[in-house]
């Protein structure tokens, strides 16, 4: 059981490193650049200024998809290191269990 619950362990640290890795993310409000302008061109006029602009839009909805990607995947680890310590827990009872009533056979 001990390995099992080892492997919830590590279930529990990759999911805190996925977790802050979304939370730390480049995004809206955390973009280093958030408003590209001059450094990029988005402030110039036209098609150039355009299709910078839009390029950028297109980055931070990546980044937010990939962030919330990413924090789901965290949650899903965090619940199957959940049901693998609920799972031993129930192995646990179980073999309790079993012990007492060969003790109590024993014992006749």
């Amino acid at each position: 059981m001990r390995s099992v619950s080892r492997v919830a362990d590590r279930l529990e640290e990759a999911a805190a490193v996925l977790a802050r890795a979304a939370r730390d993310r480049p995004g809206p409000g955390r973009d280093p650049q958030p408003d590209p302008g001059a450094a990029t061109g988005t402030d110039l006029p036209g098609t150039p200024g355009e299709v910078t602009a839009a390029l950028h839009r297109q980055r931070t909805a990546a980044l937010d998809a990939r962030a919330r990607e990413v924090s789901s995947a965290a949650a899903r680890l965090d619940a199957l290191a959940r049901d693998l310590r609920t799972a031993v827990a129930g192995y646990a009872l179980a073999d309790e269990a079993a012990h007492t009533r060969a003790a109590r056979l024993e014992e006749r």
